[in-house]
């Protein structure tokens, strides 16, 4: 009688997991990473000025695209599922009391991130090569952060204030949104998506 007991847990708690393992699986990242491959770039030295850095990230994604089967290659500062870092974002035209801004993961990518990671773009567009220093500042949100702030209606076109504790700090540029992006699982498989945007 114990025997077939204990046998009846084993099979009930196997089938269980098997259960919870088949809801993983099923589980939709928001990117597809069975068609990517990430991979830590470090220079031999760090680069003395902005512009040093920037011909340095610019050579290492020539170098990479020009590796024969490569679709897309990107930069990022943090992928999905890894760390992470949030910064209060104000919406334009609205005010929040000291410390209520919404809070968003923050990612700082390049051009083609989207299309390198798989990840779908739900209106307008990526961010590439032409938003530079030299051109409007812009950023890409998220469909969490568009339902959020603006439901119900297209977030493209509209400005945010990104790396704020309050609306009030006229010292973050203001940025125009120029394309929603499908939700990324950031920091979990069970956990559901946050507000985030690409800069």
């Amino acid at each position: 009688v114990c025997e077939v007991a204990f046998a009846c847990v084993l099979l009930v708690g196997a089938g269980l997991l098997i259960r919870s393992f088949l809801q993983v699986l099923d589980v939709n990242l928001g990117f597809q990473p069975e068609r990517t491959a990430a991979l830590r770039v470090d220079p031999d030295r760090r680069p003395s000025t902005q512009e040093e850095q920037n011909t340095y990230f610019e050579e290492v994604l020539r170098r990479a695209r020009a590796v024969p089967g490569i679709e897309a290659a990107a930069l990022t500062d943090a992928l999905p599922l890894g760390r992470n870092r949030s910064w209060g974002v104000g919406a334009k035209g609205q005010v929040y009391a000291r410390g209520q801004a919404p809070i968003a993961f923050v990612r700082i990518i390049s051009d083609d991130y989207m299309k390198a990671m798989g990840i779908q773009v739900r209106s307008g567009r990526e961010l590439s090569a032409r938003d530079d220093a030299s051109s409007e500042a812009v950023v890409v949100i998220n469909d969490t952060m568009a339902r959020r702030v603006w439901p119900g209606e297209d977030a493209v076109g509209k400005r945010i204030q990104p790396g704020i504790s309050t609306f009030d700090n006229e010292e973050a540029p203001m940025r125009e949104i120029i394309g929603v992006v499908g939700d990324v699982k950031q920091r979990g498989l069970n956990v559901e998506s946050k507000p985030a945007y690409y800069v």
